[in-house]
Formats: structure tokens, sequence, C-alpha cells
């Protein structure tokens, strides 16, 4: 609520648990607040229709307790063989080498700030570091 409605935000990711959000807005801040609370205390029991189940998005539901399979911790390593230019012959060959490349992807789902993305590359010439506001080189 005080990253979100509190600060006027109610895009994501209010928009999507309530996607009704600006109709409850005209009826107050507090009646809004409650239909978002009523919302995420929404669930489903082993009891409840597939159909149901599967006809609407449960977005802000306790991921231990639903069956959540999203990935919440990921690392990737990619490698790149010598990538080869037209050059000057200085292999022997005629071909300049820019060597090979190794990168890393780390994907995180647990943040201090869960409504912002956080972006850092490393380079061999800098680091270029981009949040949900600026980007900086």
């Amino acid at each position: 609520m005080e990253h979100g409605l509190l600060r006027g935000n109610t895009g994501w990711p209010l928009k999507i648990v309530v996607p009704e959000i600006e109709d409850y807005l005209n009826l107050g801040l507090e009646h809004t607040q409650q239909k978002v609370l009523e919302r995420l205390a929404e669930d489903y029991t082993p009891e409840t229709d597939r159909q149901a189940i599967d006809s609407r998005g449960w977005y802000g539901r306790c991921v231990y307790e639903s069956r959540n399979d999203v990935c919440d911790d990921q690392v990737v390593s990619i490698t790149w063989e010598d990538d080869f230019l037209p050059g000057d012959g200085t292999q022997g060959d005629g071909r300049k080498g820019r060597g090979a490349k190794t990168a890393t992807f780390h994907m995180v789902a647990f943040t201090a700030d869960s409504s912002s993305r956080r972006t850092r590359v490393y380079g061999s010439r800098g680091e270029l570091f981009a949040d949900s506001r600026s980007i900086t080189v």
C-alpha cells in the first residue's frame, strides 16, 4: 500500500491484483484499500472447480501457500567462441580475433523494492546500471 496506492500509483502491481481499481478510488481511499486487501485475501481450496481457478490470475497470493512454480533464483552462464573479423593478418590467416566471451545472468525474485527492477552490466570498458528511473554508464 505505501509504495503504490498511498503514493497515487495504481499501476503495476495494483492494477494486476485489482483491475477495476480506478472505479474503487471514486468511492474513496479507505474503500479502495479494503477492496485491495479483500482481493489479496481471496484463495481457493482443493475443492474449488479447476475452471474457476484457471479463469483468473492469482497474482499477490502467498507463494509459499500456493502452487507457484516460478523460479525465484536463477543463474545462467552464456559463452561465445572467438569472434573473428576481417583483419590485418595478425593471426597469420588474415583474421583478427575479438576473443571468447562469457556472460552471467542472475535473476532474483526477492528484493527490498518489489516495485522496481535493477540491472547491472559489467564490461571490460565500464559498467552500466539501470533501475526503474534511470540508466547510469
